[in-house]
């Protein structure tokens, strides 16, 4: 049973990113050009998990981007 989550501002920093419970889903507001939504969830290594984004499905005009970072900002590889 997967959980929901809506955004929580301000959460454009990976210190203020919003939790999220894993399955799960989550929702957020895009107020002006160039902000991002962050939120975090707990994962372990080794765990595969698909991320998606599902603007334009729903038909937003989002030119989304999904970056993967750890809990310092840092980015993380992803292994296709």
């Amino acid at each position: 049973h997967a959980s929901s989550t809506l955004e929580i501002e301000p959460n454009d920093e990976p210190k203020s990113a919003t939790a999220i419970v894993l399955p799960g889903q989550s929702a957020g507001r895009i107020d002006k050009p160039g902000e991002a939504d962050q939120f975090r969830f707990n994962a372990k290594r080794g765990e595969p998990w698909i991320l998606e984004v599902e603007a334009a499905r729903r038909g937003s005009p989002l030119d989304a981007r999904l970056d993967i970072l750890s809990a310092d900002g840092s980015p993380i590889d992803r292994v296709w």
